[in-house]
């Protein structure tokens, strides 16, 4: 099973990652951040999120969007930046 996690480099999503991987899952990730340790990773362009390049010449079985900003006093002193991280980016 071939499973895409998006926000691979976050706290979830690279638990995700080495817990699917270790129980023999294909796993991809995506994520802003590059991470040495996911080989298979495509690193998104954090003013241009643009995920069909990703999608376009590969299929996934399922894909667990872990991305997002996690910081709350970075939340409250950025609001709008926030707000268009975890939902517009």
């Amino acid at each position: 099973m071939k499973i895409l996690i998006i926000g691979s480099a976050g706290f979830i999503g690279k638990h995700c990652f080495h817990y699917l991987k270790e129980i023999g899952y294909e796993i991809f990730g995506a994520d802003i951040i590059p991470v040495s340790s996911i080989p298979s990773q495509f690193l998104l362009d954090k003013d241009n999120t643009n995920f069909s390049k990703i999608f376009i010449n590969n299929s996934y079985d399922i894909c667990i969007n872990a991305s997002g900003a996690a910081s709350v006093p970075f939340s409250l002193e950025n609001p709008m930046l926030d707000f268009d991280l975890n939902t517009i980016i």
